[in-house]
């Protein structure tokens, strides 16, 4: 049994959150179920088919017990928290990617993945954070890209994407360009440029502990000499 938090009630003193060991642990379950399909139109266009369902037993819950009152080591409110098995959880989805070469030094990619979440709670259950899970991972995603080699030597690679909104944490959807020159210098070396995140100044990707805080991505240019032995 641990203490992890101390508050302080309205009406004065303090409350304490303790959490109290559960003797009938259980194991979560996974059935996960994968397909792909490859399709070649010759050596410069190809396509890429998957799909997925993955079904989830047992998942750990946090289950809020009636409180109590004690006296030591001064009067307060103890709240006691139980981690149960009372949520279960189904995912499913899929992606498409596209590689086209039209020309020998040109090749362009796009791509979508799509991720639905589901999750229940058994009725005994009265655990209101789990059900964050379902809107903590984006449910679109769609990415385009081009790799260029301008020259023998100098190459030029572009890649943009957009990711749908989060309803875990209220992050909005965005959108992201990536920008990279090398130079080829020799066999052996090679110097780069590169640039993230160029389209704003900084923004919030996934939610951080319990959904409140939101660290952000931003954005970056990074220079980069590379030798080869």
């Amino acid at each position: 049994m641990a203490s992890i938090l101390n508050y302080p009630l309205p009406v004065g003193g303090f409350g304490e959150l303790r959490v109290t060991g559960n003797p009938n642990s259980k194991a979560e379950r996974l059935s996960a179920f994968e397909g792909g399909y490859r399709v070649a139109a010759g050596h410069k266009l190809s396509l890429d088919l998957s799909a997925f369902s993955n079904h989830y037993r047992n998942l750990q819950t946090r289950e809020t017990l009636a409180p109590f009152f004690v006296l030591t080591p001064a009067p307060h409110v103890v709240i006691p928290v139980v981690y149960d098995y009372k949520a279960h959880a189904r995912s499913y989805g899929g992606e498409v990617t596209a590689k086209w070469t039209p020309l020998d030094r040109l090749r362009l990619t796009a791509g979508y993945a799509l991720l639905r979440i589901r999750v229940g709670l058994a009725p005994s259950s009265n655990d209101i954070t789990e059900t964050n899970i379902a809107g903590s991972s984006p449910q679109h995603r769609v990415e385009v890209g081009t790799f260029y080699n301008l020259t023998r030597n100098l190459e030029l690679d572009a890649r943009a994407s957009y990711t749908s909104s989060l309803r875990t944490g209220r992050i909005p959807a965005f959108a992201g360009l990536n920008l990279r020159v090398g130079w080829r210098l020799s066999e052996a070396t090679e110097f780069s440029v590169a640039g993230q995140n160029l389209l704003q100044p900084r923004h919030a990707e996934f939610p951080d502990v319990d959904a409140h805080l939101h660290t952000e991505v931003e954005r970056s240019v990074t220079a980069k000499f590379t030798v080869r032995f």
